[in-house]
């Protein structure tokens, strides 16, 4: 006989024989006969689908249970999960079907999102993750370059620069903003200082500023 497809099994009269010990060992075989039992057994091997096998059976041989399909072909050994997976693949190679597929998750993500706990939980682990991302220099350097580009062209529309003065202008007048925005500049500053570099940079500035004082007629 010749080599059965991948994921099928071959059936032998001492295949049969030692699934039937299995069955019974399992307790399958006291819950449907045996004639069902090696229908489904020959159907899977033609058809390692177990829907489709426990729809054959109840139209054909008679009622049965798909959880009692599936017990009985994993007790025969038959292997589904290349099947399944080669089924799948062939059904997200279908546009319409990528398309309900995206549909029905888009639907249930909305529906999640209006779950106060999933909603923060969500926003919590996205916390997390972005203090671990901050925690790397190369993501931290990227991520403010990319920031720097993405202010500058929005600075760069007159409309968003108008928009913004605006803004700001509201916000100067809340006594809270100013604070806030009083204590960051100082404390940028304060690091500012901290670093050598630009203290030098600031020294030399000065100095060169009263040089050119100096020199004026």
């Amino acid at each position: 006989m010749p080599d059965a497809p991948t994921g099928m099994v071959k059936v032998t009269v001492q295949g049969v024989s030692k699934y039937a010990q299995t069955l019974t060992e399992t307790g399958i075989g006291n819950v449907i006969s045996a004639k069902m039992r090696i229908a489904i057994v020959k159907k899977a091997t033609a058809n390692p689908n177990a829907k489709e096998v426990c729809e054959e059976i109840n139209n054909e041989v008679g009622r049965v249970s798909y959880a009692t399909v599936l017990k009985v072909i994993k007790a025969a050994g038959i292997d589904l999960t290349e099947a399944a997976s080669e089924r799948m693949k062939r059904r997200h190679a279908d546009p319409e079907f990528a398309a309900r597929l995206a549909a029905g998750a888009s639907e249930r993500m909305k529906r999640l999102h209006t779950d106060p706990d999933f909603a923060a939980r969500q926003a919590a682990g996205a916390r997390k993750s972005l203090k671990r991302l901050h925690t790397d220099p190369q993501f931290a350097a990227r991520h403010a370059a990319a920031a720097g580009a993405r202010l500058k062209r929005l600075h760069a529309d007159p409309e968003y620069s108008a928009a913004n003065r605006e803004r700001m202008k509201r916000r100067r007048r809340d006594p809270e903003f100013a604070r806030q925005q009083a204590a960051a500049a100082s404390e940028r500053m304060k690091r500012h200082h901290a670093d050598p570099a630009f203290e030098a940079r600031r020294i030399a500035g000065i100095r060169k500023a009263k040089a050119k004082r100096r020199d004026r007629p």
